[in-house]
Formats: C-alpha cells, structure tokens, sequence
C-alpha cells in the first residue's frame, strides 16, 4: 500500500512536467492559431533521384514539406513537380 501513492504521485508528475514543457515550447494553442513554414529542407536535385527533371510522388516522401506541399504546388497537375513547382513550395 505504501507504494500506490507513490506511482501516482509520479504519474502525476509526469503529466503536470509534460504540460508545462508543452505550454514553454509553445505546443498548446487553439486550432488555426499556429502557421507551420512549410519549406522543403532538401534540394530539388537531391530529391530527383532519377535525375528526370521532375519530383515523382515516391521521391517527394524525402522530405516531409514537399509531401505534405506537393498537391498544391503541382500546378498542372500531371502528378510530378517540375524546378519552377518546387520553388512555388516556400511560397505556400
């Protein structure tokens, strides 16, 4: 018995510690309030694998901003992203 409060105590703890690291981070805000930059980390030649001018889908997962950019900043949409689409991903 001596023990339970004890766990609780410390989950207790765990949890108030990840709140309030959260809240410093800045992690806690109402939906729509926070605007992420998407930029690609990753050059357009490093993610053209294939060296065929353009950014498949498969070669897109790379780089998580130009995954999660890529529907949008395909422009005619013909499911690939050529140099000028690229560039357009640091814009949206």
């Amino acid at each position: 018995m001596g023990t339970k409060p004890m766990i609780r105590t410390m989950s207790r703890a765990a949890f108030w510690a990840v709140v309030m690291l959260t809240a410093l981070a800045g992690g806690v805000a109402a939906a729509g309030d926070v605007k992420v930059a998407m930029r690609p980390v990753t050059s357009f030649g490093y993610l053209d694998t294939d060296k065929d001018a353009r950014i498949a889908p498969a070669e897109a997962k790379a780089d998580w901003a130009v995954a999660q950019g890529f529907e949008r900043a395909d422009a005619n949409r013909d499911g690939y992203l050529d140099r000028d689409e690229f560039a357009t991903l640091s814009k949206i």
